[in-house]
C-alpha cells in the first residue's frame, strides 16, 4: 500500500507539470500573436517591428538602417521598410552631388583628412591648452597684435576695392593702436572705428570673379583656386615677407611664428563652435565645405557695391 500511494503521488506531480507547461506554452502563443504587427502588405514600419529608437535616433538615416539591418527581415522587406535616398543619406541634394564645384573632391577628401589628424594629434591640444591657461586678456592682446601687424595687407586691398571709407577706418585704426599700445590693445575700436578685415581672394570675388573650384590646402584648409591665388599676392602685400633675422648661417623669416600664433588663436576661437556645427554632421567634408562657402559669400557680399564703374580722374576716397 505505501508503494502504491508513493506512485499515485509520482503520476500526479508529473501530470501536473506538464499541464502547468502547456498552460505556459499557450500563454506565450497567445501574447506572441497579440504583439504581431498586423499585415500591411509586407511593408513594415520600426515601431511595428519592436525597435526601439529615441528621438535623436530617428533623425539619423544611418541609425536607421542600422536598427533595420538588426531585424529578420528580407532584403525586399528592408527595402520597402526604409527607402532612403543616397544623396539626403551624405547631406546633399541631387543639384549639389551633380555640380558642387569640386572637381579634384578625391584629392580634397585625401588632403582634408591628413589636416584632420594633425587637428587631432597636434592643433586641437595645443589649442584648448591655449584657451584654459592663457588669460582672455592676453590672448585678445596677441590677437589685437597680429591683426595690426596685417594692416599693410588689409588696406592694400581696401585700395584695390575702391572702398575709400574702409580705406580711411583700416588707416586710422592703425596710427590710433599703434600710438597709444603698440597694437597690443584695440582703442580704435573704442572709438568707433572697427576691425575689418580684407584679403585679395575677397578683392577678386569683389569684381565678379568666381571661385574656380574648391580646393583643400594642406594646414591651412578649406580655400578654392581664386583664394589660394590671393594667398600668393597678399604675401607679396605683407611687409614681413621680406624681412628677416640673420643667425649666421641661419635666416629667421617673421611670417613663419606669425602664422602658427595666428592659427593656434583661430582654432581656440573656434573649439566649441566647429564642435556643434559637426555634431550632427554624417560628413565632415561636406558640412565643412557648406559651411565655408557660405561665409565666403558673406564676406564679399558685405563689401560695398559699385553701382557704377569708376571714371578716369575720379577718387573714390571720401573728402577729409
Amino acid at each position: 500500500m505505501p508503494q502504491e500511494t508513493t506512485s499515485n503521488s509520482g503520476a500526479t506531480m508529473v501530470s501536473g507539470r506538464k499541464m502547468l507547461g502547456a498552460l505556459g506554452l499557450g500563454t506565450c502563443l497567445i501574447i506572441t500573436a497579440c504583439a504581431a504587427p498586423p499585415d500591411t502588405g509586407g511593408s513594415y514600419s520600426a515601431s511595428q517591428m519592436g525597435i526601439v529608437q529615441s528621438e535623436s535616433a530617428l533623425q539619423s538615416p544611418l541609425l536607421q538602417r542600422a536598427a533595420l539591418a538588426q531585424s529578420d527581415l528580407s532584403d525586399e522587406e528592408l527595402d520597402d521598410a526604409y527607402d532612403y535616398d543616397e544623396d539626403a543619406l551624405f547631406g546633399v541634394s541631387g543639384s549639389d552631388s551633380e555640380d558642387d564645384g569640386d572637381p579634384l573632391e578625391t584629392l580634397n577628401r585625401f588632403t582634408f583628412a591628413f589636416n584632420d589628424m594633425l587637428d587631432t594629434l597636434f592643433l586641437r591640444p595645443v589649442a584648448f591648452t591655449y584657451r584654459e591657461l592663457v588669460p582672455s586678456g592676453i590672448r585678445d592682446a596677441l590677437r589685437n597684435f597680429l591683426r595690426n601687424l596685417s594692416t599693410p595687407v588689409i588696406l592694400a586691398n581696401d585700395l584695390l576695392q575702391g572702398d575709400g571709407d574702409r580705406a580711411l577706418n583700416t588707416s586710422k585704426r592703425f596710427f590710433v593702436n599703434t600710438a597709444f599700445s603698440l597694437g597690443f590693445y584695440d582703442y580704435a575700436g573704442e572709438l568707433g572705428l572697427p576691425y575689418q578685415d580684407a584679403d585679395f581672394g575677397q578683392t577678386l570675388g569683389t569684381y565678379g570673379a568666381g571661385e574656380g573650384f574648391y580646393l583643400v590646402l594642406p594646414v591651412f584648409g578649406p580655400s578654392s583656386l581664386r583664394d589660394a591665388t590671393g594667398r600668393v599676392v597678399d604675401r607679396a602685400f605683407d611687409p614681413l615677407t621680406y624681412l628677416s633675422i640673420t643667425h649666421g648661417d641661419e635666416t629667421q623669416n617673421f611670417t613663419l611664428p606669425r602664422s602658427i600664433i595666428s592659427g593656434v588663436d583661430a582654432r581656440a576661437r573656434s573649439l566649441d563652435m566647429l564642435d556643434q556645427a559637426l555634431a550632427d554632421s554624417l560628413d565632415d567634408y561636406t558640412r565643412i565645405r557648406s559651411l565655408w562657402r557660405q561665409a565666403r559669400e558673406d564676406q564679399i557680399e558685405k563689401r560695398a557695391p559699385r553701382d557704377a564703374e569708376l571714371e578716369f580722374g575720379t577718387s573714390p576716397f571720401p573728402d577729409l
